[in-house]
């Protein structure tokens, strides 16, 4: 998944550290899995500059606020086009979890029906961690592609929410 990445370091010295500090991290403890993946989204929040390159990245209080406002339910396609490192998914899965699941059947529907695209490494890299972090079974719902390469058409999912009643 992460072949073709470039990315270089003067130092393995932080990342050792780091590295350390994960390796404490119970990640079959749902607990403090979550709560890594928050400490994750601190960091991938401070690391993020807006208008670097040309990339803007959208407040958490605002993808909280669109996905309070979707009001997504499980069995409802979501299609983040755009995904950058998975905030709004990463609110969209809050919120339905939150709101609407109720048992393991709801949260396998909810989680099959998330799609998403980022054409950059770096960020499609950090999103597929961010949905492992956050309890999401497949984290290959998040391609590296472009989405604006092809036909909208072409893609095998529906890139807008279409209510579907939700199973189980």
């Amino acid at each position: 998944m992460f072949e073709d990445a470039d990315n270089y370091m003067k130092s393995g010295r932080l990342m050792r550290q780091v590295a350390n500090k994960i390796g404490r991290v119970d990640f079959n403890n749902l607990t403090e899995r979550r709560h890594f993946g928050d400490i994750y989204e601190q960091i991938l929040n401070d690391l993020q500059s807006a208008g670097n390159a040309g990339e803007y990245y959208t407040q958490r209080a605002v993808t909280a606020f669109m996905a309070d406002r979707i009001d997504p339910h499980p069995g409802e396609t979501l299609f983040d086009s755009a995904c950058g490192t998975g905030g709004f998914l990463t609110c969209a899965v809050r919120h339905t979890e939150k709101n609407y699941v109720r048992t393991p059947r709801q949260r396998e529907t909810m989680q099959a029906a998330l799609r998403a695209v980022e054409k950059k490494q770096l960020p499609h890299m950090l999103c597929v961690t961010n949905m492992l972090l956050h309890g999401i079974e497949d984290p290959g719902l998040v391609r590296h592609d472009n989405t604006l390469a092809r036909p909208r058409i072409s893609y095998q999912y529906c890139p807008v929410i279409s209510r579907r009643a939700a199973t189980g």
